[in-house]
């Protein structure tokens, strides 16, 4: 559990795909309540969660910028996700 220390590590993706500047980290945007549409800037490497109608959370990732998911992960908990719970 997050709680005890768990971590999903996100820290082998280069978050915004561009190989010419290294291994770049995910920015972390925030956590968004059910219906909120993903408020992706159009930055790359932001990751966000968004809370789906039945409560569980979905992880999105923009990698190039184009302010869409390339990345998603499901986690199956109502718990609000946070920052700490990413290696990023």
């Amino acid at each position: 559990s997050f709680a005890e220390g768990d971590r999903i590590d996100l820290s082998a993706i280069d978050a915004d795909s561009d190989p010419s500047n290294g291994d770049t980290a995910f920015v972390w945007v925030g956590a968004f309540g059910t219906g909120a549409a993903p408020p992706f800037s159009g930055a790359r490497g932001e990751l966000l969660a968004v809370q789906t109608a039945g409560g569980a959370w979905r992880i999105l990732a923009d990698v190039d910028g184009d302010a869409s998911a390339d990345v998603v992960l499901w986690l199956g908990t109502t718990e609000t996700p946070q920052a700490s719970w990413f290696l990023l």
